[in-house]
């Protein structure tokens, strides 16, 4: 039992949670104190109205101790964990600035799912999608989607979440870039358009920074060329530039909803040079949680 109250005394409490052990009650406040109630009732686990988790184990304290400490942190500290989403523009420089900080122990970082759309049971969607985007963009965006709230709702393991893109961009840049130029029928547009929608409204999507690497269309379209990647050579200027656009209305000008701060880093410099303004910016991006 010592062991289960000593986590629990290093877990920022927010809710009030009442742990039944065996044979004895003691009540958690937001404070983190710890007083004796009353005897339990004999219901192994229920959940009453206010939605305080209780629970009324039968099993050793070890079993219980395994079981509610994990549940019980994982429920109270994602609420006070940090959830960072790096954006920009194609090779602009994201996997650089994920780079940089991976390493940090407090840092967890997430890339984009890519090969997720590189294989759909065997199928590359997103070549198909750069090939003939009005037959396979609505497949393609369904699918990323899906992958982006999968990254968004997965459980954080460090108290920094660093998210290359976000569930936003692949709305309010790629979705919406695929229908101006019509590529995307509007009927699909409006499909989408209503996921996104229910999903931003039913699933508590955090994110509590943006990071904007802002890059000149010009410079991106050199890296991709000298990159050479099978699925970007039917890129062309044109279209970095419309995306270019799209990321500035939305982090920028604020046409679209942008539900946390923003953070935009001029990213037309060198690695090494990116490395130093990551360098000047970590404290706004990690460092108030690295302690």
């Amino acid at each position: 039992m010592h062991m289960f109250l000593k986590c629990l005394r290093n877990i920022p409490f927010k809710l009030h949670h009442c742990f039944t052990l065996q044979s004895r009650s003691f009540s958690i406040t937001g404070t983190g104190s710890m007083s004796e109630m009353s005897a339990p009732q004999p219901l192994k686990k229920q959940r009453n109205s206010n939605r305080n988790i209780i629970f009324r184990p039968e099993d050793t304290e070890d079993d219980f101790n395994e079981h509610a400490c994990k549940k019980v942190y994982e429920k109270i500290n994602n609420e006070n964990n940090f959830v960072v989403c790096v954006e920009g523009n194609i090779s602009c420089g994201k996997t650089t600035l994920l780079n940089y900080f991976k390493d940090i122990p407090t840092c967890e970082v997430i890339i984009e799912p890519v090969e997720k759309w590189r294989n759909v049971n065997g199928f590359n969607a997103l070549d198909l999608m750069y090939k003939d985007p009005q037959r396979w963009g609505m497949a393609l965006q369904t699918y990323i989607q899906l992958t982006m709230l999968q990254s968004h709702k997965n459980s954080q393991n460090a108290p920094v979440k660093l998210m290359e893109r976000s569930i936003y961009s692949a709305k309010y840049c790629f979705v919406d870039n695929l229908y101006k130029s019509a590529k995307m029928p509007e009927i699909e547009h409006i499909i989408l358009t209503e996921w996104f929608n229910w999903i931003i409204k039913t699933q508590n999507i955090k994110v509590d920074l943006f990071v904007y690497l802002r890059t000149n269309p010009e410079l991106l379209y050199s890296r991709i060329v000298k990159r050479c990647r099978n699925e970007e050579l039917k890129i062309s200027l044109d279209y970095l530039k419309t995306l270019h656009q799209l990321h500035d209305d939305w982090l920028i000008h604020k046409k679209y909803d942008v539900p946390a701060e923003v953070l935009v880093i001029d990213a037309n410099s060198s690695i090494e040079e990116m490395q130093i303004s990551y360098e000047k910016h970590k404290n706004r991006i990690v460092a108030v949680h690295t302690s």
